[in-house]
Formats: C-alpha cells, structure tokens, sequence
C-alpha cells in the first residue's frame, strides 16, 4: 500500500501564529526554510521531522526531567505566569 506517515515537530517558524506567542523564540525559522526541511524528509519517508537542534535537545530534557522542576525551568526562560 506503499503510505508513509511522518510527524512533523517544527520550532518557532515565523508566522502571525507565532508573533502572537509570548515569551522569547530562540531559532526561529523562516516559514520557506521550514517547508524545505519539511518537503526534503517527508521524501526520505522520516517518521519523525523535527528542527532546529539545539530546540529538540531542550525540549528533550524538559521531558525527562520531573514536571515541577521542568515548569520551573520554563518560568525562569519567560515562559508561562
């Protein structure tokens, strides 16, 4: 049946959505980078598409970390009341 399916875990892409968010956006993307890394995986049939780096490592860590310490982390980054 020859179907991929990928999910696609993008950062900070700059876009209206995205100007309305508070709090800062590190490595924000312009949306024809995004779409190029995008396009470029979804044709490597990647399960998983998800940028920039350095976002996926800290977004990892605030994972494995326990929540409060997690929550706490991300109010200190301006994250968050």
């Amino acid at each position: 049946h020859a179907v991929g399916v990928s999910v696609v875990l993008p950062g900070y892409v700059s876009s209206p959505m995205c100007a309305a968010m508070p709090g800062p956006k590190p490595w924000e993307w312009p949306p024809e980078k995004a779409a190029r890394v995008i396009q470029r995986d979804v044709a490597k049939n990647r399960a998983r598409i998800s940028f920039p780096f350095p976002l996926n490592v800290g977004c990892w860590w605030l994972a494995v970390l326990p929540a409060g310490l997690s929550l706490r982390l991300l109010r200190l980054m301006g994250y968050g009341s």
